[in-house]
């Protein structure tokens, strides 16, 4: 690692944190009954309810980020780096998330993981990030 440094070469190591937004984004499409479509409402109501401008701003988002960053604790000591992909920490942080808050998945798993994280993350991986953060 000093080495690569040393020669110039820029390591970057993923974090769950960067797949996070886009996975709760895909992943609220599915849920069904989430509630009204805030969207479509003007500034002022917007403003006058205090609805969040993004998905990250709100209840679901604020505990991802911060499951995320106790996970990237954990990724460091390569706890959950050195075994599974980051795209599969962040899928199941999100998953643990919204299972924590009452909110189900209409689909089977698998299903499920191969839509949200396009194909990128694996079921297996997926599963046992799953029950590795269940326990924390």
């Amino acid at each position: 690692l000093i080495l690569l440094r040393v020669l110039a070469f820029e390591l970057h190591l993923p974090s769950p944190l960067q797949y996070l937004q886009r996975y709760l984004e895909r992943a609220m499409e599915d849920v069904e009954n989430v509630g009204e479509a805030f969207n479509e409402w003007d500034r002022d109501a917007k403003d006058e309810y205090g609805v969040q401008s993004g998905i990250m701003e709100g209840r679901l988002g604020s505990k991802c980020k911060q499951r995320a960053v106790d996970a990237e604790g954990r990724c460091k000591t390569y706890e959950l780096a050195s075994l599974f992909p980051t795209r599969a920490v962040a899928l199941a942080i999100v998953y643990v998330i919204m299972e924590d808050n009452g909110l189900t998945i209409m689909k089977d798993i698998p299903e499920w993981v191969k839509d949200v994280g396009s194909g990128k993350v694996d079921s297996e991986d997926f599963e046992e990030v799953t029950e590795i953060l269940r326990k924390t």
